[in-house]
């Protein structure tokens, strides 16, 4: 059971949301304008606000002003809003929060409580000990492959200045591993973790991540964690143990010197691949804090410390990947990135 407040527009459709979150043991508590949300906030201390009304983004920036910061922890506070088909999702989103889901209509009451269900336990997650045991698991799997692209949409939307990383390291450290014969299952799982790596950032508040000066010792402890709690994260949505700890060690490095300081044993190949892949796309790419270098110029950073960051092996391949010529309709080459 969760408390969910429900700030909804219409009396009719408030009630019928109100009586099937009811029905599935819910507390739900229902207003009808941000004033009547931030007073009953205090008391009810919901676990999910739901949104059924146009410009959720506009009723989230009320709310938040009228709200004191320590009652809502605002980058792990989910929301859930409930859009026409054609509303843009723009309208819906909110600078402070990492966790604004959208539904577009029509929608099955299923799918509705499904990412009722799988928002409260991300919410657990990302407030939990990210060094603690992990108990919790998502419910209602038909849900999953939305609510994970919800996520994945969110991380590049709130992380860069430029969206498309999560996918661009996937590309690549797919391309890395084919050149180093790793077998399918072996790729699919890199592909896979590529993709995710990321997800522990929703943990961390979208000021730091968008930071345009360099982050201070409480702000990096913060997005030092992210790897484990995206691990965490991973592992709730039923992704592969070989894909969680691909994603856990994603900010390693040969030497030791990584986020976890993981001894150079520890890390496979493919969690090799994936640091390279990583960081060859962030350093190609801009940043809050920086413009992004040319490729030719990230390439020759990584290649510099070949043998102490980064797998020697996995440093010539990704020279290799780079300046291959194209192919016909394979996209391929060194622009692709």
């Amino acid at each position: 059971m969760a408390r969910i407040l429900l700030l909804a527009g219409h009396e009719r459709a408030s009630r019928k949301l109100e009586e099937l979150l009811v029905a599935s043991r819910h507390a739900c508590q229902a207003t009808k304008s941000v004033e009547a949300t931030a007073r009953c906030w205090p008391e009810f201390a919901p676990e999910l606000l739901l949104v059924d009304r146009p410009a959720a983004g506009l009723c989230l920036h009320r709310l938040e002003r009228r709200l004191p910061e320590q009652l809502v922890d605002w980058p792990t506070q989910p929301v859930l809003f409930l859009r026409q088909p054609e509303a843009p999702v723009e309208d819906h989103l909110h600078e402070s929060s990492n966790l604004v889901v959208p539904l577009a209509r029509p929608y099955d009451d299923l799918r509705l409580l499904a990412l009722v269900d799988a928002l409260v336990t991300l919410r657990q997650l990302l407030r939990s000990d990210p060094e603690g045991p992990l108990s919790l698991a998502l419910p209602a799997p038909a849900a999953l492959p939305e609510f994970a692209q919800s996520m994945l949409r969110i991380v590049d939307q709130r992380d860069s200045s430029e969206s498309g990383h999560s996918q661009r390291v996937a590309t690549l450290a797919r391309r890395l591993g084919e050149h180093l014969k790793l077998g399918m299952d072996e790729l699919n799982c890199l592909e896979t973790a590529g993709w995710h790596h990321d997800l522990g950032k929703l943990s961390v508040a979208p000021a730091i991540l968008r930071k345009p000066a360099r982050l201070n010792e409480v702000e990096r402890d913060l997005l030092r964690e992210h790897p484990i709690r995206g691990a965490m994260l991973l592992t709730a949505l039923g992704g592969s143990d070989q894909a969680v700890e691909l994603v856990r060690h994603h900010h390693e490095h040969v030497d030791g010197s990584g986020t976890l300081g993981r001894d150079t044993t520890e890390l496979s190949i493919a969690a090799r691949i994936l640091a390279v892949a990583e960081a060859f796309d962030a350093l190609s790419h801009r940043q809050a804090y920086r413009a992004a270098f040319s490729p030719s110029e990230a390439l020759a950073m990584i290649r510099a410390e070949a043998g102490a960051k980064w797998d020697q092996e996995v440093v010539r391949t990704l020279e290799a990947v780079l300046t291959e010529q194209p192919t016909p309709n394979s996209g391929r080459g060194l622009l692709t990135f």
